[in-house]
């Protein structure tokens, strides 16, 4: 088997954004360490990334978030890269890039592991909560019940997919695994 391609989407690394701004790029750096497993990260530009990661298999690609950014940028990483050998890991939810990413997956029959990142705790789901609310109808629900694999961090989270009517898809709680960065 050819090795594994996996493309990561994150809205932003803003090291003021929270944990998927650390953790996934020490994901990222985890992984290229793995056999020659090749890596993507996309992401929106940032004020203040993250340190950024140096490796011949890391390739980072800022997005503005649009389909036609998303798909046109998942083309070309992904030129002369067998179909068997994509993963798609999105993390967060609510933001379009993850859900265009997401529709590309299916589209091309490429598994979609998607990290909800605390995203469906009560406390998250009031912070603008009309606008989750019409977005879980429209599109997030369905996004998170077609993908390969749900990742929750913690037996809470967990609960939470549950809680949403997400028990049928597969799911499986893995703490992040990486080390938080050093205090300034």
């Amino acid at each position: 088997m050819p090795p594994l391609s996996v493309a990561h989407f994150v809205k932003d690394l803003d090291r003021h954004s929270g944990g998927p701004s650390v953790s996934v790029p020490a994901l990222c750096r985890e992984l290229c360490g793995i056999g020659e497993t090749d890596v993507h990260l996309f992401t929106r530009p940032s004020s203040s990334p993250v340190a950024e990661l140096e490796s011949d298999r890391f390739h980072l690609h800022h997005l503005d978030g649009s389909r036609v950014s998303v798909e046109h940028a998942l083309d070309e990483a992904w030129k002369g890269v067998p179909p068997e050998s994509r993963v798609l890991h999105l993390h967060g939810l609510w933001d379009p890039m993850n859900y265009w990413a997401s529709r590309y997956g299916r589209r091309n029959h490429i598994p979609v592991v998607w990290s909800i990142r605390g995203m469906l705790e009560p406390w998250a789901l009031n912070h603008k909560r009309l606008k989750k609310r019409i977005g879980w109808h429209l599109y997030q629900w369905r996004s998170l019940r077609h993908a390969a694999l749900l990742h929750a961090t913690s037996p809470a989270e967990e609960e939470s997919l549950r809680r949403e009517g997400l028990s049928a898809v597969t799911s499986v709680v893995i703490p992040n695994g990486v080390a938080p960065p050093e205090p300034n």
